[in-house]
């Protein structure tokens, strides 16, 4: 992450250290640098005319078997799995444990995409979740690669990342939610409208 700071050097002339002395940080900079960056990925993915493509795959009827991307110890989890088991429908959940920030996040994420996407066979659709954090813990999800590998997916996304307020890349190319436990109740509330038609 890149942020523009005001500092000073300083001099402990006993030691002959210098230090620098941060005294201001500038947000709306940092901010700034990761809209662009967004922007960008979103071009690339334009570009290849893959923008849309996995936001328009068809969820199937009704949607059984998910597979699910987050961290298995965040709140994020906990919330979508309460939903999932307070509907008390038989949902086939299956985790793969990736992390939700940090540098880690993209090999981890990467690697779960791969998994679902070569055993796409055994589920209905994916969900990307997370909780809520500050933009710059969410921002590790605008990632080029990952964008990409969601575009791509065979599975339908689901992505239910941070806050009502929160978008990420992620939101714009697959099919949005505004939390964790908004994803489990879109799955829950399309069970039923199915069983209400075939009724």
């Amino acid at each position: 992450i890149e942020i523009l700071v005001e500092a000073k050097i300083d001099l402990y002339p006993q030691t002959g250290r210098y230090q620098l002395v941060i005294e201001d940080i500038k947000p709306e900079f940092t901010l700034g640098q990761m809209a662009l960056s967004r922007e960008q990925i979103l071009r690339e993915l334009r570009a290849a005319g893959l923008e849309r493509r996995n936001a328009e795959l068809v969820l199937p009827i009704p949607a059984m078997r998910i597979g699910v991307l987050t961290s298995p110890d965040s709140d994020g989890w906990n919330d979508f799995l309460q939903e999932i088991k307070a509907s008390k429908i038989g949902f086939q959940v299956e985790l793969f444990p990736v992390r939700v920030q940090g540098e880690e996040l993209k090999p981890t994420v990467l690697r779960g995409l791969k998994w679902f996407a070569r055993h796409a066979d055994r589920f209905d659709v994916l969900c990307i979740v997370r909780g809520g954090g500050s933009r710059t813990d969410l921002a590790w999800f605008d990632d080029k690669e990952v964008a990409f590998a969601v575009a791509q997916h065979p599975l339908k996304v689901l992505v239910g990342i941070g806050h009502e307020r929160d978008r990420s890349v992620l939101d714009e190319i697959a099919h949005p939610l505004k939390t964790p436990t908004a994803v489990a109740a879109y799955l829950v509330e399309r069970w039923h409208a199915t069983l209400d038609e075939l009724h």
